[in-house]
């Protein structure tokens, strides 16, 4: 979700989204997995409002994969894959 947020919200180029550290919630157990880069500012915040953080350094497993397709400014077609799985994009 971060990434998503990231380049909706914020309004970055996916090369720069993908790779920023994330977030993943949990509702059973209730708790918030964030990667060890995540801003301490941020998960200061969501402790303060009673969430149970857990950092981790999650080490090539992800919880979620990421890819994105869209166009450039000049019109030609983009593709990035997930960074942290050592995967890559394929076109033909």
């Amino acid at each position: 979700m971060s990434s998503v947020t990231a380049v909706s919200w914020q309004y970055l180029y996916k090369m720069k989204s993908l790779p920023m550290p994330r977030i993943r919630h949990h509702l059973f157990p209730n708790e918030i997995l964030a990667e060890k880069s995540f801003s301490t500012r941020i998960l200061d915040a969501l402790k303060s409002y009673g969430h149970k953080v857990i950092r981790q350094n999650f080490n090539g497993h992800v919880y979620s994969h990421v890819n994105a397709l869209g166009r450039t400014a000049k019109g030609k077609w983009m593709a990035v894959s997930e960074p942290r799985l050592g995967s890559g994009v394929a076109g033909f």
